[in-house]
Formats: C-alpha cells, structure tokens, sequence
C-alpha cells in the first residue's frame, strides 16, 4: 500500500469515526440539556454512552491527524463535505415536521468541532516537527 492510499484509508475512516462519535455525544450532551425530551433508557445519558462517542471521536480525531500531511487540504476536504452533506439534508431538516433539528444542528457542530481539533493538531505537529532539528540517525 502506497504512502497515498494509506492516507486516503486513514482520513476516510477518521472522518467517519468523527461523525459515527458525534451521534452518542450529542445525545448524551442533549439529554443534559433537556432530560425532559428524550424517553426514560438507561443507556441514554449514562457514562458508557459517553464514552462510546468519546471514543470514537477522538479516535477519528487521531485518524485524520496521522493520515494528512496539510491542514488546509482537510479544512477545504470537510468544508465540501460539510456543504454537500447540508444540501442532502435540506428535506429531513426543512421538509419533514416530525425532524429533529436542534439533534441535526448539535450533530453538525460536534463534528465540525472534531475537525477543527483535527486540523489544529495536524497544524501543531507541523510546527513541532518544523521547529525541532532532527537527530542523526532517527
């Protein structure tokens, strides 16, 4: 597997673990929100729900961090996506009465946080790298 084919795997698969994490965040974030309107499940709200976003996300978090080389590349990557992905949800956002928006909105922003820290940590590491001299023989 070549250099490029091992970063597209990684930042395919970062990106999807970002937004797969983002779904039980925000349903644990919203349930402190609001109790009142999500049912009565143990599951919901709890610390193994947590953790299962948590996870996940920082997992993706780390993905995409290890599979780019350019900060900007990723920025301009989920700016596309994000764009599309908004137009392809403009009729359960908009259309549909029975839509949860405010679940839509707080999933949107959570992934977007995560590639923001994405972008950031990616932005440190080449700065570090940049910075330090190499050591013979590393």
């Amino acid at each position: 597997m070549t250099r490029n084919a091992k970063a597209a795997v990684f930042l395919g698969c970062g990106f999807l673990s970002v937004m797969l994490g983002a779904m039980p965040l925000c349903g644990y974030i919203g349930f402190l929100l609001a109790p009142s309107d999500f049912h009565r499940d143990a599951f919901t709200g709890s610390i193994p729900l947590w953790l299962a976003g948590l996870v996940s996300w920082l997992a993706g978090i780390v993905l995409i961090t290890c599979g780019s080389d350019r900060p900007l590349r990723v920025l301009a990557i989920w700016l596309v996506g994000l764009a599309g992905g908004l137009f392809l949800n403009l009729p359960s956002l908009y259309i549909n009465p029975g839509g949860d928006r405010e679940a839509a909105i707080g999933w949107a922003a959570l992934v977007s946080v995560g590639v923001a820290c994405a972008v950031a940590a990616r932005s440190l590491r080449n700065l570090v790298t940049k910075r330090l001299p190499r050591t013979p023989g590393t």
